[in-house]
């Protein structure tokens, strides 16, 4: 699904240790197109030597969510918020973002 995703231009997202699905997806034979490219990611701290041993670009430790391309990954349960704003964001557009960010007395810095 990973592969059919990105080869169609779709937004794939992982957090935590998913991003290790996205690296997998890319180590099968049948990645092609989009797909067989590599992107800066990031993850969890556990899986982060297992996405550079894939030669993939990993994202600074201060950066909680990456995105590149169509693909958004974030750290873990602690960026889980900022996760999920920038994927409204990305889906919706940056007002959208803000009305629901609002009413969660979030800072603005997320």
């Amino acid at each position: 699904m990973i592969r059919e995703f990105r080869n169609e231009g779709k937004w794939v997202a992982a957090i935590c240790a998913g991003t290790t699905a996205l690296v997998e997806s890319v180590k099968s034979s049948r990645a092609e197109g989009e797909a067989a490219k590599k992107c800066k990611v990031t993850s969890h701290p556990s899986v982060k030597q297992s996405v550079v041993d894939a030669d993939w670009v990993y994202a600074d430790d201060s950066e909680r969510v990456v995105i590149d391309g169509n693909i958004i990954t974030s750290r873990g349960p602690g960026t889980a918020l900022l996760f999920s704003l920038t994927i409204v964001e990305m889906l919706a557009g940056k007002t959208k973002r803000d009305e629901i960010q609002g009413p969660m007395t979030c800072a603005e810095t997320l």
